[in-house]
């Protein structure tokens, strides 16, 4: 009896620890300050702006592709307003990008094809509104670049290094996990003795 407390003791314990790991890693680049889809009386909030998905922001892309942008609360109720107030220029002139909801109420899509090469800028415009009636309160810009015909672009960008730390310890928490099960493994043959 005393070894089967000890086994469960040890189960336990590596879950605790496995959890413990696995937590931060899965929450992906939050800060735990939250994304859920209500907001209060808060301004609306930029989570992400990402393209093929990695960070658009320096970032050098294709041609022709998708930028999602993510809110921190629902978008769907204004999306043709919303629509009308993101744009991608360059030079100060709009390339006439086009935008749409998402999949995900707090989700916008800004598609654009044939761009040449060069800086551009993307820009959610202040009067952005979410469900609630909030907006983002002052212009959002991400500037981001277009390989030049024949250069070479990101098609998928390489993983941030937060996302790489993010994978090192989700492998650190499943190698943890293991390590708990075998040693609870080894300790029931034991008792069996």
């Amino acid at each position: 009896m005393k070894n089967n407390r000890n086994i469960l003791s040890t189960v336990l314990l590596a879950l605790c620890l496995l959890l413990t790991c696995c937590i931060p890693a899965l929450a992906g680049d939050g800060d735990g300050t939250g994304g859920g889809t209500g907001g209060g009386n808060s301004p609306l909030n930029v989570v992400s702006v990402t393209c093929n998905g990695a960070a658009l922001s320096g970032a050098t892309v294709a041609a022709s592709g998708t930028i999602e942008i993510t809110f921190d609360r629902g978008m769907k109720d204004n999306a043709a307003a919303n629509a009308a107030l993101i744009k991608i220029t360059k030079n100060g002139s709009d390339v006439g990008a086009s935008v749409s909801m998402g999949g995900d109420k707090s989700l916008m899509i800004v598609s654009f094809n044939g761009l040449e090469g060069g800086n551009y800028k993307l820009t959610i415009g202040s009067g952005v509104k979410a469900n609630n009636g909030n907006t983002l309160g002052a212009d959002y810009n991400v500037k981001f670049s277009v390989a030049a015909a024949g250069g070479s672009s990101s098609e998928a960008p390489s993983k941030s290094p937060q996302t790489g730390m993010n994978d090192a310890l989700l492998v650190a928490c499943a190698m943890l996990a293991i390590m708990g099960m075998v040693y609870s493994v080894r300790g029931m043959k034991q008792a069996r003795r």
